[in-house]
């Protein structure tokens, strides 16, 4: 199945909701009565990696500007003033 740019970036989102969703329930005693257990945390991100998308990334890279994509995140150093 041929997907467009919209249509991947769509699912790539929806997917990332149900992962976060399925996150939400991973430790509720009753978590196998809930619908989204059935779906695993692997078959997402296997379904991810074929579309494509960065598991590490919001919304596991959907809509993300491939031209504008300058790399990494800088990582900046934290915040340490005293609060007293």
């Amino acid at each position: 199945m041929e997907l467009n740019s919209e249509e991947r970036d769509v699912l790539l989102a929806a997917l990332f909701e149900l992962w976060l969703t399925r996150s939400t329930f991973d430790d509720e005693p009753n978590a196998d009565q809930m619908p989204t257990p059935r779906i695993s945390r692997e078959a997402i991100e296997a379904l991810v990696t074929k579309l494509g998308g960065t598991r590490d990334t919001a919304l596991f890279g959907a809509f993300r500007d491939e031209r504008s994509d300058l790399g990494e995140v800088p990582e900046y150093p934290a915040d340490e003033t005293d609060e007293a």
